[in-house]
């Protein structure tokens, strides 16, 4: 997930701009300096936010469909991780977005990029892993999605990385599902899903096991986030 982004020149303006809005940004060569100034944010809080995630459309005090680039950044501190990309390039109802990442360290997956393996028409790979991320919509420069592995993010119930799965469903009374062993929480607004460590797995195999991952995405305005 940390990469000079690629792509046309109305998205290099969008990074751009996003880029403006930061103190502490890396490259991907500069991933690993980041410098304890810019681990936190100003008054010691830590960085990348913290809160309720709510399928209502809620991280914290920031909401989908509403708040910015600069709200993100108001709330969460300097993004260690700023790029484009996208996570479905042939489903042109999905937008691309400009991801804003927090906790970010070099891995064999990341964020997608703006590129297109024209083979397989999955997106580009910038192996940069972030504990969490927000996405913002390049059509309405809105929050459209968020994941995070970060236990300081919980949900209405109670529900956070590192809560056991078994516990989960049944505080959010709901069971996984089939395709993706996720619990799941949709509204007219967002749907919030809770992934296990191993999502993908079979029903039977993730119970017991713990939560991994929060995401919100917006049901408006999809980027294909939480799409299976």
């Amino acid at each position: 997930m940390l990469r000079d982004v690629d792509g046309g020149s109305a998205t290099a303006a969008r990074v751009t701009v996003a880029r403006s809005l930061v103190g502490c940004l890396l490259t991907a060569s500069s991933l690993a300096s980041i410098t304890p100034s810019c681990q936190d944010k100003a008054g010691g809080a830590p960085r990348g936010g913290a809160g309720l995630v709510s399928a209502s459309g809620t991280v914290g005090p920031l909401r989908i469909d509403h708040s910015t680039a600069v709200d993100i950044q108001a709330f969460a501190g300097p993004a260690e991780y700023i790029g484009a990309g996208r996570f479905r390039p042939l489903i042109k109802e999905f937008a691309a977005f400009i991801a804003f990442g927090y906790g970010c360290h070099h891995g064999r997956y990341g964020i997608p990029t703006m590129s297109l393996d024209k083979k397989t028409g999955a997106p580009g790979d910038s192996h940069v892993d972030c504990r969490t991320v927000y996405f913002v919509n390049q059509r309405t420069g809105t929050l459209a999605g968020f994941t995070t592995r970060s236990q300081r993010f919980h949900t209405a119930e109670g529900v956070r990385p590192g809560t056991g799965f078994a516990e989960a469903a049944q505080r959010e009374h709901r069971t996984p599902g089939d395709d993706n062993g996720a619990l799941a929480v949709e509204t007219d607004t967002a749907d919030l899903f809770i992934y296990p460590v191993g999502g993908g797995q079979s029903r039977l195999s993730v119970v017991g096991k713990t939560v991994d991952t929060l995401a919100l995405e917006s049901r408006r305005h999809m980027i294909g986030l939480t799409f299976v």
